[in-house]
């Protein structure tokens, strides 16, 4: 297993599947190897049929088993919802609720789909069920950093570090990496990422997505960029790199290159929502090809009409065409299908100020605050429109009682010895850096 990983590492792509074949003849339940042949362009019959004998002999009332390779082949061929289908499918069929590699796969296929939500809670459950394992931490490092969650990510950081895994792994220096960017610790950040996109003479590609943004976060624009193609070449079906060379192309006013690599992404990655909002993205700018972009996030909802980047894509396009009604009544018809609007009410609420609608934007934030009390954007929206109102709220949250008192004392004590811990973490680091 390991000479076929680090024939893949080379290049050398048909030396790593002898290897892999190898491997199952002798192991026929090794997951890991079915997943590098399929990634490597195996046929699932193939692969099937190579472990059927021993499966069937050895292991039968094997049919999870069988599932999971179907699941796992469709991911390969870049059909994520297909394969989150079946990967649902074996959790509740044969109650494989702790199975951390199924959870593992779980998660990477619904971070293909864009899903973060989804993948986040797998790689969440993975992680509590063998909080040993460090397969997936990196990419669940760079989940809880994109969704937000700063107190998890600390939490997660602490946990890898406390392993003294650093010289061996680089989950580690990948979580550590997203935290100091979190908190604006970007110096640190770099050195973080750096560590753990090389590591052992091998590139980490999450470890390269890390130093790549960090280089987004310092403006070196050129920089990140080759970080993201080096990730391209390697995992070509991760669109993450595909929307930093977007999101860097359009930063340095690089319309037309940032078009075709969105574009590209399609062959790459395959349709989806996700790909189709990218395209958009590259193409609303410009207004010869705004009319495309239109087009392509049309398709997008036409597959999940609940694609929020979608919905607001499209409402900056009515917004820069100065369609302010078009923009309030598109948010409007979506927010009665949505479970938890309160996104789409803090857009609306913006939308509704800049048409000099205040009242009925200060009521889409008060809303949007009923339903998440910890967005802070609606919040900020509503002090800027109606200070008074803001006071009234937060009243009426003090008055919820000693047990919110309670917790709020306990979450203080938690931030302090969180602080007292970071403090410990960085010295760790500074030490490990001089050695």
């Amino acid at each position: 297993m390991a000479l076929g990983n680090l024939f893949k590492q080379t290049g050398m792509e048909r030396a790593a599947v002898t290897c892999y074949k190898e491997v199952l003849r002798t192991y026929p339940m090794a997951l890991d190897a079915i997943e590098q042949l399929l990634l490597l362009g195996c046929n699932e019959d193939d692969i099937q049929s190579l472990i059927r004998d021993k499966t069937t002999k050895q292991m039968p009332q094997l049919d999870w088993y069988q599932s999971w390779i179907r699941g796992s082949a469709a991911v390969a061929a870049k059909d994520n919802f297909t394969g989150i289908k079946i990967f649902m499918e074996i959790r509740e069929k044969w109650n494989l609720v702790g199975c951390v590699s199924l959870l593992h796969s779980l998660g990477v296929a619904n971070t293909n789909y864009g899903d973060y939500a989804a993948a986040t809670e797998a790689f969440k459950l993975a992680h509590h069920f063998e909080p040993m394992n460090m397969k997936g931490m990196d990419l669940y490092s760079f989940l809880l950093w994109h969704e937000d969650m700063g107190q998890e990510l600390y939490k997660l950081m602490t946990r890898l570090n406390e392993m003294s895994l650093n010289e061996t792994r680089s989950e580690p220096w990948v979580a550590s990496a997203y935290y100091a960017i979190s908190i604006n610790r970007l110096s640190k950040a770099v050195i973080f990422a750096m560590r753990g996109s090389s590591y052992m003479g091998m590139k980490m590609p999450e470890g390269l997505i890390a130093k790549a943004h960090v280089f987004m976060k310092l403006k070196k624009y050129q920089e990140a960029v080759e970080c993201f193609r080096e990730v391209m070449s390697r995992n070509p079906e991760r669109l993450e790199p595909h929307r930093g060379i977007v999101d860097c192309y359009m930063a340095t006013a690089r319309g037309r290159e940032a078009m075709t690599v969105a574009i590209g992404a399609m062959k790459s990655v395959g349709q989806s929502p996700r790909v189709f909002n990218l395209c958009a993205t590259a193409l609303k700018k410009d207004p010869l090809t705004v009319s495309k972009a239109k087009a392509y996030l049309e398709r997008a909802l036409e597959i999940d009409n609940g694609f929020l980047p979608a919905i607001f894509n499209l409402v900056d396009i009515h917004e820069s065409d100065g369609k302010y009604n078009e923009g309030i009544q598109l948010l409007k018809s979506y927010i009665d299908a949505r479970v938890s609007p309160s996104k789409l009410h803090v857009r609306l609420a913006g939308l509704l100020s800049r048409n000099g609608m205040d009242d009925s934007a200060a009521d889409q934030y008060a809303i949007a605050l009923k339903l998440d009390p910890s967005n802070k954007e609606a919040r900020e929206g509503l002090n800027r429109l109606d200070p008074t109102s803001v006071r009234a709220n937060e009243s009426s949250y003090e008055l919820a009682g000693e047990d919110m008192d309670l917790e709020d004392e306990d979450e203080d004590e938690a931030d302090h010895g969180d602080s007292e811990l970071d403090a410990s973490i960085w010295e760790d680091f500074a030490l490990t850096e001089t050695r």
